[in-house]
């Protein structure tokens, strides 16, 4: 269990837009919960229902890169709640909720 919590540096940050781009904004999205108003599953579940071109069109892309970034190991998993202002207190639970959230939007894709 990853139970370290280290800020990514600013060259990861832009390391991981640059790699990650749809991905990056995909969780920019989640920044809306800084007031947690809206719980993430809510924000998750409305930007599945839109059907913008901008978000349409980059599902089947956030999906890769999401998956890409799991995958990989030279970037910190802390980049995932740093790029949407919430805390997750594991690595594993920050890719619980990772996880879930492409299998949705994968879902989506297919009906």
């Amino acid at each position: 269990m990853d139970t370290s919590y280290s800020r990514p540096t600013s060259t990861e940050l832009r390391q991981f837009s640059r790699d990650y781009g749809s991905f990056d904004s995909f969780l920019a999205e989640f920044l809306d919960v800084v007031e947690r108003t809206k719980t993430l599953q809510e924000i998750l579940t409305h930007w599945l229902l839109t059907e913008e071109l901008e978000y349409y069109g980059r599902r089947s892309i956030v999906v890769k890169q999401g998956r890409a970034f799991m995958q990989q190991s030279e970037l910190p998993w802390t980049l995932i709640p740093d790029s949407m202002n919430w805390y997750f207190a594991t690595k594993e639970e920050a890719f619980a909720w990772l996880a879930d959230a492409l299998e949705q939007i994968e879902k989506s894709l297919r009906s």
